[in-house]
């Protein structure tokens, strides 16, 4: 169906006459060129957001790159200053000695001079948050414990208080603080002040402009002032560089440096372009006090200097140096501005600022989508004129077009009645099958609840064996406890008689002894004559006692020995009963554990079997649900079948209203129209119904022409000479 109705399309375009083709032509290369001038005008606003964004983003790189070298300056300015006072270039001697007390040799260097010389540093620090100034003379050995002549470390406006300030500071100690820490830039200065010797030796300078200054890496400074904990703290946030200018003596002779020291912080914050980076709890609060905080976006600059490896870039971002990187090595200008600071400075220091890409997409996209906006605006225009002037030169045929879409419904409405008649047969049989399959499923479900039944008895019996077979065991187990007592007990008994009898053979002994005894007194006596007779009686009740004495233990020790024997023999039959009663708890044992396991598996049975019976309840009313919806579908398919006639009947008034009374008569002959399925239906009352989701809703309208009464006057032409003379014109 679409290949025809694209193939008519086709068709009615060539009829469409000469000048509004070519009005259409003309038409379509405006609007080329139209589209053409937009893409233009987008190409020359991208260029125009690019350039004014770096124009923008170059703003802020300029005034980062004065914020830079406006502070270099001042370093380099400050140290320069106290390199040309009269006092500095007169000094003589080394620096200080190991253990020397105080900041400076008063003998070499006066009140005065030390004066100007804090002020010199406090206007400095005020500006920039230097962290101290150094002066080195020439011939420095910090191996040997010297340190230089000079170090200012404190904004000190009234010197007189300096005492009682360092006095104090003295007295606070804290374990968890980290050492005041300057070996490094000790062992540094010493290159330093090499290099100085070797490449300036004097004074030779037109103007104090040029008078050098060197750089140093990134190392260990001795200002802590945010590496205060040891335990909390990051000891980067002590490392800084030393910037140096060569000091010469009133003969223009190389004698020492004035050397500033400043923290890698402070160049992140002149890049984060606040007064210091926020690190510690005593940052946040002066930060609050004096009212500003982080910036919330990171900043994307980076301060570089190739030959003393310094890297310094917020460190909240990250991944920027990564990215510089790589946009330097893709040579991508529109990612990356850099630019070489104006100071006085050996080794150029770079500044490095990648762009915001992100905005830049943003103002880009917005570009985009006004373009697409405009382009589409364009065509929507003219589209609409176009099937203006297409809808104007077709009018005609769409009345064509109307008569064979009548013909279609007409077909169509004859082919849903008769599908409508098989659904309704189809859906009918569904319902009576699925009813009886809900009650073959009723009674399966019906069987298994009685299976279930005879499953939960079976299981309750398993496990009420099983809990006799478990007391049996106990009771079985307890009696093998007590025959094992019993068993040792007669083995006790049997060694107590064996240790008896050892006793009635010791005193069997000495009835023995006895007796020879009595009988050696008997002789006795009978050689003493009348003097041994009382002896000799004596002797003879000694005599019947040793015997009386023998024959008791003598019988005793029978009695034991028939004990012993009998403990034997109860030891023997003990073992054997207690053998009985092992073979009796291991055989209840496995009794047991099978009863334990046909318990398990019938209550493993009972569940199985009311999940197969929660299992069929779903099934039926799944089932149910279907027999519902079967006889739904059978109401719905006679409905169907009652609107194919209804729609036939409509489409018959409506050829009718198209072709007049021709059209009728040629209706009424090219249809075979469908019987009523009982629906009461009729040409002069036409019911619209409406299936949604199984609910039928009817509305009966008047048809505005009847059949019977249509004539040719009333039927709209489908003549072209005449009524469409406007359009052809």
């Amino acid at each position: 169906m679409n290949k025809l109705g694209i193939g008519k399309q086709i068709i009615l375009f060539g009829e469409i006459k000469m000048k509004t083709k070519i009005l259409i032509c003309v038409l379509l290369v405006g609007v080329v060129f139209g589209a053409f001038l937009l893409y233009k005008n987008y190409c020359g606003d991208k260029e125009n957001v690019r350039i004014s964004f770096l124009k923008d983003e170059q703003v802020e790189f300029d005034r980062t790159v004065t914020r830079l070298e406006l502070a270099f300056n001042q370093m380099y300015q400050g140290a320069r200053t106290i390199s040309l006072l009269p006092s500095i270039r007169g000094l003589e001697g080394a620096n200080l000695p190991e253990g020397f007390e105080g900041k400076f040799d008063l003998t070499r260097f006066s009140t005065d001079a030390h004066a100007t010389v804090q002020q010199i540093y406090n206007n400095l620090t005020s500006n920039v948050s230097v962290s101290e100034i150094y002066c080195i003379l020439r011939g420095f050995r910090p191996d040997q414990g010297e340190t230089p002549f000079f170090m200012y470390d404190s904004l000190i406006v009234d010197t007189a208080s300096e005492s009682e300030e360092e006095s104090a500071e003295e007295e606070h100690y804290n374990a968890d603080a980290p050492e005041d820490y300057e070996e490094d830039e000790y062992n540094y200065y010493v290159k330093q002040i090499a290099l100085f010797a070797q490449m300036y030796p004097k004074f030779n300078f037109s103007s104090i402009d040029q008078i050098p200054c060197f750089g140093s890496p990134p190392m260990r400074t001795c200002d802590n002032t945010q590496y205060s904990s040891k335990r909390d703290g990051d000891v980067e946030d002590a490392f800084g560089v030393l910037l140096s200018v060569p000091v010469y003596s009133q003969a223009q002779d190389f004698i020492g440096i004035v050397s500033v020291i400043v923290r890698s912080n402070i160049f992140e914050a002149l890049l984060i372009g606040r007064p210091f980076v926020i690190v510690t709890k005593q940052d946040e609060e002066q930060a609050e006090q004096e009212g500003w905080t982080m910036p919330e976006e990171p900043s994307r600059f980076v301060l570089h200097n190739d030959k003393m490896n310094v890297t310094v870039s917020d460190r909240r971002n990250s991944d920027l140096v990564s990215q510089v990187n790589a946009a330097i090595t893709d040579k991508s200008s529109d990612l990356l501005l850099t630019g070489t600071l104006d100071i006085q400075s050996r080794i150029p220091w770079e500044l490095r600022y990648f762009t915001d890409q992100t905005t830049l997409a943003l103002e880009l996209a917005g570009v985009k989508k006004m373009f697409v906006l405009k382009t589409t605006l364009l065509f929507i225009a003219a589209g609409i004129l176009i099937c203006g002037m297409v809808i104007a030169a077709k009018k005609q045929s769409l009345i064509m077009k109307l008569k064979q879409a009548i013909e279609m419904l007409q077909n169509c409405a004859e082919q849903v009645f008769s599908s409508s008649g098989q659904i309704s047969a189809a859906s009918q049989s569904l319902a009576e099958g699925t009813a009886e399959q809900a009650a073959g499923l009723e009674e399966t479900s019906s069987s298994l609840e009685e299976m279930s039944s005879m499953s939960k008895q079976s299981a309750d019996n398993a496990q009420q064996a099983n809990t006799l077979a478990t007391e049996a065991n106990k009771a079985a187990d307890s009696g093998a406890d007590a025959m094992t007592r019993m068993n040792t007990a007669i083995k006790e008994i049997q060694k107590s008689s064996g240790e008896t009898a050892k006793i009635i053979k010791v005193i069997d002994e000495i009835a023995f002894q006895t007796n020879l005894l009595a009988l050696n007194a008997a002789v006795e006596a009978a050689r003493a004559g009348e003097a041994g007779k009382g002896f000799a009686v004596v002797a003879e009740e000694v005599r019947n006692l040793a015997m009386r004495s023998a024959d008791a233990a003598k019988n005793t020790s029978e009695m034991i020995e028939e004990s012993v024997k009998n403990s034997k023999n109860g030891v023997e039959i003990s073992n054997e009963v207690g053998k009985v009663l092992e073979d009796i708890v291991a055989g209840i044992g496995k009794t047991s554990d099978l009863i334990g396991e046909i318990a398990t598996a019938s209550q493993e049975q009972a569940q199985g079997i009311d999940q197969i019976n929660t299992a069929m309840d779903q099934m039926d009313k799944v089932t149910q649900q279907n027999a519902a919806n079967a006889e739904e579908s059978a109401s719905a398919s006679e409905e169907l079948s009652a609107q194919a006639e209804t729609m036939n009947q409509i489409v018959g008034e409506l050829a009718i209203l198209v072709g007049g009374s021709s059209a009728e008569t040629s209706f009424q002959s090219g249809s075979s129209k469908p019987s009523n399925t009982g629906r009461g239906l009729s040409t002069s009352d036409h019911t619209f119904h409406h299936i949604a989701g199984g609910n039928t809703k009817t509305t009966s309208e008047q048809p505005a022409v009847k059949a019977s009464k249509a004539t040719t006057e009333k039927a709209i032409p489908l003549d072209d000479n005449e009524d469409f003379k406007d359009f052809n014109a």
